[in-house]
């Protein structure tokens, strides 16, 4: 129990990404994937208010969990970003430097991610996976919320050819 309220304030992502592990293990089953769902959308909500100036709101935040829907959500779109931006063949990376000789890459590029990078991003992929398989209700939220933005961000990181598409199928 006493992990369970460290790592739920914790700002780590390593730790934050063992806790979304957590949160997929206690998803099993219908009625706690509701739970593990309305969890981090009560979250959300408790976080929502306090976000708009979080300097005058510090403390306030360290006492609620630092994982949430939109953590989830917004993570995996800056990383669907990132990912993007360095797969963009106009945009500045190794094989448009002067420094290749005019080598040009054979085959597909496969972009990757920093381990670190990979672990973090796991965890939420793992929690999202067991609360939409473990509650069709649950499931149906996830998909329909923010205009269907999950589904956007998945299938956008599907496209690339990256280590996390087993991870995201």
């Amino acid at each position: 129990y006493g992990f369970l309220q460290w790592a739920s304030k914790c700002n780590s992502p390593l730790i934050m990404s063992t806790f979304a592990m957590v949160l997929a293990a206690l998803a099993s089953g219908d009625e706690n994937a509701v739970n593990v769902f309305s969890f981090l959308q009560l979250t959300n909500s408790n976080n929502s208010n306090l976000l708009t100036n979080p300097r005058a709101n510090s403390t306030l935040l360290t006492k609620y969990s630092s994982i949430c829907w939109s953590t989830i959500y917004s993570t995996l779109s800056y990383y669907n970003d990132a990912l993007l931006k360095a797969s963009d063949p106009s945009s500045e990376n190794v094989f448009n430097s002067s420094s290749n000789f005019g080598l040009k890459p054979k085959g597909s590029v496969v972009t990757e991610l920093g381990e670190d990078s990979i672990i973090y991003v796991s965890g939420f992929f793992q929690v999202l996976s067991q609360v939409a398989i473990n509650s069709s209700k649950a499931r149906a939220e996830l998909l329909e919320s923010d205009n269907y933005q999950l589904f956007t961000i998945l299938t956008n990181l599907l496209n690339m050819n990256t280590s996390l598409n087993g991870s995201i199928m």
